[in-house]
């Protein structure tokens, strides 16, 4: 089998291929370069709450947090923790599962192709057992109970809840502790069944290897795998109202300051993941332009002590929900409110100017012709490029399509007053 060499302008050597059991295959070698990422990728995050179980149809329904319970229970099997194998080889591992996708990586300087058997034999090969479920349940909880003292974790998720009706973007990525306690290893075999198939997954290595000698690897590791007919429902439908849930939500809990987070809701989804991708170039450069540090207004904004280094401006897009945050350690929560709106306002009016989103679109293409310099930032690219059918120099060429009637569209449609939610985390008094 050949690795195909994806064309690009930025000089890269890109290669993919999909291995006969599916699995797909994203290569970007860096001859010179010492150390390796290997990341492999699944299909399948948080916001995913229904599997088929068989050709028939039939659904089950997942409890929250359920991705992330499988993300924990596969770094141990009948041998142990598997991170220790790692660590004996010179590497590094993690995991993280999102609204999305759920990512297991490794990295290193040496040792790359028993790094990638690892990699592979311990992401395709789940154990479950009642005993480790449960000691795993026990782990999960304690880490749940953890979430509910975290400021961040709350003044987030309250506001997805503030934004959001019935998507599971509202609930906890972790789950609930109650949630959590209905997960058996049953349960865990069906889903992974379901969404750990070769054909929902993707390989990624980026860095100092011998592509041709680990594609041998995974081929060899293919021959031992077989396609499920099995697969995962289609995601949860989009809700039908772009009004948020509420307006405002506001928590008490230990800290210094008050927290506060605005977030504007999408309200024109796309099933074409391609334009999600170019419509989050869209809405971040109108972040940066609007809220970034060497704009006029964010000066207004750290000149009056509203804002400090603490404020940022983001946004995350997908294809059944999306939304831009603007976050801040304040004093002067509701004056900020105001002030931000009153920027929004102003800047919808007045339309962006040309010669700042020239800057800004010079500067994003600058800022991922760099990113190749990382490898890390380049393995997560290649990683989050394949879940929207995109490869990272395409990105480059989605940046110079975008125009300033993009910007300007963009931000009198999504930055409207109707879509906006806030949510505060104050200072608990010392009564309570």
């Amino acid at each position: 089998m050949d690795l195909e060499k994806i064309e690009n302008s930025l000089n890269e050597t890109f290669l993919a291929t999909r291995l006969p059991s599916g699995l797909n295959v994203r290569f970007n070698p860096k001859p010179g370069f010492s150390k390796t990422i290997g990341i492999m990728g699944v299909r399948f995050g948080s916001t995913d709450c229904v599997i088929k179980r068989g050709d028939n149809g039939d659904e089950l329904t997942l409890p929250e947090g359920t991705a992330h319970f499988l993300e924990h229970k596969l770094f141990e099997d009948a041998d142990g923790d598997v991170s220790d194998r790692f660590a004996a080889n010179g590497a590094n591992c993690n995991a993280g599962t999102g609204f999305a996708s759920t990512s297991y990586m490794f990295s290193c300087t040496g040792k790359v192709p028993d790094n990638l058997r690892l990699l592979l034999s311990f992401v395709q090969n789940p154990y479950f057992t009642e005993k480790l479920v449960r000691k795993e349940q026990g782990i999960i909880q304690q880490e749940i109970r953890m979430y509910d003292d975290d400021p961040d974790w709350i003044i987030f998720f309250n506001l997805m809840k503030c934004l959001y009706r019935e998507h599971p973007v509202r609930q906890n990525i972790a789950g609930t502790v109650d949630s959590i306690a209905r997960i058996t290893p049953d349960f865990l075999e069906q889903c992974y069944r379901a969404a750990y198939r070769p054909g929902n997954m993707v390989l990624v290595l980026v860095g100092g290897f011998d592509p041709e000698e680990i594609l041998e690897i995974a081929l060899d590791d293919a021959s031992n795998r077989s396609v499920d007919k099995l697969g995962l429902s289609a995601r949860w439908s989009a809700e039908s109202s772009a009004d948020p849930a509420s307006s405002e939500v506001s928590a008490r809990m230990i800290v210094a300051r008050p927290k506060f987070l605005m977030g504007f809701k999408e309200s024109k989804l796309t099933a074409d993941m391609k334009e999600v991708e170019r419509k989050e170039i869209i809405t971040q450069m109108i972040l940066d332009i609007i809220f970034g540090k060497s704009s006029p207004w964010f000066e207004s904004l750290y000149a009056d002590e509203l804002v400090d280094d603490s404020f940022s401006a983001s946004c995350s897009g997908y294809g059944d929900f999306g939304f831009a945050l603007l976050s801040a350690d304040t004093d002067k929560p509701l004056e900020l409110r105001d002030r931000l709106l009153g920027i929004i306002e102003e800047a919808r009016e007045r339309g962006i100017d040309s010669d700042h989103f020239t800057r800004i679109r010079n500067r994003y293409i600058g800022k991922y012709v760099r990113m190749f310099n990382s490898i890390e930032s380049t393995a997560y690219s290649f990683l989050e490029c394949f879940f929207r059918s995109l490869y990272p120099s395409d990105l480059v060429a989605l940046i110079d399509s975008v125009t300033l009637d993009d910007l300007n569209e963009r931000l009198r449609s999504h930055f409207d007053p109707r879509f906006m939610a806030l949510s505060h985390v104050l200072p608990r008094d010392d009564k309570e």
